[in-house]
């Protein structure tokens, strides 16, 4: 894991350098139909720590988020296998981000996201009631 101080204050970038799920995504058979709908559905609906996924294991980490003690918002997924990445544009705004940068963070990288330490930050309040 890396970190790197956010953009906006009381923030901090999180970049994990490998898939927790590495392991098990290369046993994993074809998805299901259902499978890529879940994936396309999360990844167009900004949702308290959802926003870009290449996977429905990505998606577990969303309950993991929340239950973290400061807002968490996923930025972007990387998959090792094809380099195919994920990014979601709103929270990548959400956290004063522009793509080229998102884009350099994940590269060579497997997830981004951004601790929100600052609860008073009303963009975060905004967030968490999407």
């Amino acid at each position: 894991m890396e970190l790197a101080p956010g953009k906006l204050a009381g923030d901090q970038f999180v970049i994990l350098k490998q898939c927790p799920f590495k392991e098990f995504t290369a046993e994993i058979s074809e998805w299901s139909p259902e499978a890529k709908k879940l994936v396309a559905n999360y990844n167009r609906h900004l949702t308290k720590g959802g926003g870009s996924a290449l996977h429905p294991l990505c998606i577990v980490h969303h309950g993991v988020r929340e239950d973290m003690p400061d807002p968490v918002v996923n930025i972007a997924c990387r998959s090792t296998g094809t380099d195919t990445i994920a990014i979601s544009e709103a929270n990548m705004r959400l956290v004063g981000l522009e793509h080229q940068e998102a884009v350099e963070m994940i590269a060579g990288r497997a997830c981004l996201y951004c601790i929100r330490a600052n609860a008073s930050n009303p963009s975060i309040q905004s967030n968490q009631e999407a």
